[in-house]
């Protein structure tokens, strides 16, 4: 499903995931893109539906599975309460988007990549975390902490561990999970990104954030298959979580 598309000339293939299609087709040395499903309705109307793409012999295209496009913001069922000392781990799943790129064959020149199309499986609703002077825009996305999800070919899973390293005890009904810094793999035949550990430190609300390293995922058997978004530092101190009195301000 992920990788090189691998086409004879004539050729087509295809990618199905929840409400979006993506069909691949080659003739005359040309390629074209034709897009289907609820995402799709959505973008732009196109006479005949399909997209004609044009790259050089030393050009490859690939499909590659890739994070939300901004933060999304986990909304739990009920607050959650974290002990001080404490850590809870959850397994997060979350719609994948679909990236169709070029990449250089030549890969003494670097992995140079150039995206065509960059689409959700689903399509999310924005919202706003923080308060109304000072915040961001992300996803929001329904939590379920202790529910065990069936595997999904079209969600990916976030190891994300909670960690409260302050004094009090950590109440919070939103947690703002920076997923544009995450990179996908393949685990055991499923779609995980790189586990990540919020600690809340407790003075102005900040928490530190660590990211998962590739070494430590590939040590339990992953394998790369898209990139972060992002780039940052392995480490970052950013605020992370809501409790009822920032939603009511």
């Amino acid at each position: 499903m992920w990788g090189d598309i691998s086409l004879q000339d004539p050729g087509e293939t295809s990618l199905s995931l929840a409400d979006l299609e993506v069909r691949v087709a080659r003739r005359h040395g040309v390629y074209r893109i034709h897009l289907d499903g609820a995402v799709a309705n959505q973008l732009p109307a196109i006479p005949d539906g399909w997209r004609e793409v044009h790259v050089g012999a030393d050009t490859r295209l690939a499909i590659v599975p890739a994070t939300p496009d901004l933060p999304v913001v986990l909304k739990p069922q009920e607050p959650i309460a974290v002990a001080p000392g404490q850590s809870v781990t959850y397994r997060v799943a979350l719609p994948v988007w679909v990236r169709v790129v070029t990449l250089d064959r030549d890969q003494r020149r670097g992995a140079r990549e150039e995206t065509l199309l960059d689409l959700p499986v689903r399509t999310l609703k924005r919202t706003w975390f923080g308060t109304a002077e000072a915040g961001e825009v992300g996803y929001g996305w329904s939590f379920l902490p202790r529910a065990r999800e069936a595997h999904l070919r079209h969600r990916f899973s976030v190891p994300l561990t909670v960690h409260n390293g302050s004094q009090s005890v950590l109440w919070f009904e939103r947690l703002l999970l920076r997923v544009v810094h995450l990179d996908i793999y393949r685990v055991n035949a499923a779609l995980e990104s790189n586990g990540v550990t919020v600690s809340f430190k407790g003075s102005e609300q900040l928490s530190q954030i660590t990211f998962e390293p590739a070494s430590s995922v590939s040590a339990r058997g992953g394998e790369l298959l898209g990139g972060h978004r992002v780039s940052t530092s392995q480490d970052i101190i950013k605020r992370s979580f809501l409790w009822l009195r920032d939603l009511t301000t």
